[in-house]
């Protein structure tokens, strides 16, 4: 079962738990939306569920710990802290761009004349992976910072991590604003009507951006990419700008629907204005490296073309280097195509 926000699974079980969530008493909200959210998660991939409470148990002692030391302590601070982000990325790591770089070590290598064999390893990319990791670490450098205090309550902290609305697609929540909110669920009145009214609408919004507007132009887009060989002109300028369109939307609904359905529990999930001018460009870079990616074919290819070999490499380095800054956002072991061409 796969738990998209789109899918009729997540139709049935959203209302399921708003309606547990709200008759329930509400000592056992926290532990009720923790369940709920493993639950969404495992619908993805059910082993996957042990590295997300890995993250989990590993930032939580790390912050744990950070506070049994004085704030003079420095060294002993920055280790923990070093500790926690190594451990943490390196999953990330491992499970996102093992084979984006084992093919370009072995790419390099070929350069070289040695052959390096295929990894035997089956590895799925885990749903959100990078979402829970940085949430997570961010939590973890707010401790080490002193901009929180570190959560003792485990449910509660767990929960901060796996919540559900964002696990999958962001955005992703500083501590203080969600961690806070949370801590109070248990406390907090059994209905708000605005909130619940708000989140709706906001969650049909996203929907309507979703399904109507993004998915719609990703059916045009696909033709005019896929012939783009046979089109010009217009067509094509068209092609692109709907390509855009296309991927803003993508962004904007799945925040839409996630914040409209925290809202529905309870749950503010907003940015500040400084936030969300920062929010605003890191989609548009990622919007053109997006971009830049599906036309490779016809713009870089033309670049290097007749060139000789240094210039191919300064090229293939330049990307290389686009690729490692914003590889968080993409999968690796596609973007060794962006990067390698046929010399």
């Amino acid at each position: 079962m796969c738990m998209q926000f789109t899918s009729f699974e997540f139709a049935v079980f959203f209302p399921l738990v708003v309606v547990c969530f709200y008759i329930m008493p509400k000592k056992a909200r926290p532990v009720w939306l923790l369940l709920a959210s493993y639950y969404f998660y495992m619908g993805w991939n059910p082993k996957y569920a042990v590295l997300i409470f890995a993250s989990t148990i590993i930032t939580y002692i790390c912050a744990r710990v950070l506070e049994c030391f004085e704030r003079k302590q420095k060294l002993p601070r920055r280790m923990v802290l070093l500790a926690g982000l190594i451990s943490n990325l390196a999953i990330l790591v491992f499970f996102k761009y093992f084979y984006f770089l084992h093919e370009t070590i072995a790419k390099c290598m070929d350069v070289f004349g040695v052959s390096l064999r295929e990894s035997g390893l089956d590895i799925i990319l885990p749903v959100g992976i990078s979402f829970y990791t940085f949430q997570a670490l961010g939590y973890m450098i707010d401790v080490y910072r002193g901009d929180v205090k570190a959560e003792k309550n485990f449910i509660n902290y767990a929960l901060f991590v796996s919540f559900f609305p964002q696990l999958v697609a962001g955005p992703i929540e500083r501590s203080k604003n969600l961690l806070k909110q949370l801590n109070a669920i248990s406390e907090k009145p059994s209905w708000n009507f605005e909130k619940v009214t708000s989140g709706l609408l906001l969650m049909l919004w996203g929907y309507f951006m979703k399904m109507v507007i993004a998915d719609r132009a990703a059916i045009l887009v696909d033709e005019v990419f896929g012939a783009y060989y046979m089109l010009e002109g217009v067509a094509l300028l068209f092609g692109s700008v709907l390509f855009l369109v296309q991927l803003y939307c993508d962004f904007s609904s799945y925040s839409a629907i996630a914040i409209g359905a925290a809202s529905i529990l309870g749950i503010d999930m907003g940015l500040d204005e400084k936030e969300m001018r920062v929010l605003l460009v890191a989609i548009l870079i990622l919007i053109l490296v997006d971009w830049l990616y599906e036309k490779k074919r016809v713009y870089f290819n033309t670049l290097i073309k007749g060139k000789g070999l240094i210039v191919q490499y300064l090229v293939s380095i330049a990307l290389l280097v686009m690729i490692l800054v914003f590889g968080i956002y993409g999968q690796g072991y596609d973007a060794t195509q962006f990067i390698y061409f046929q010399f």
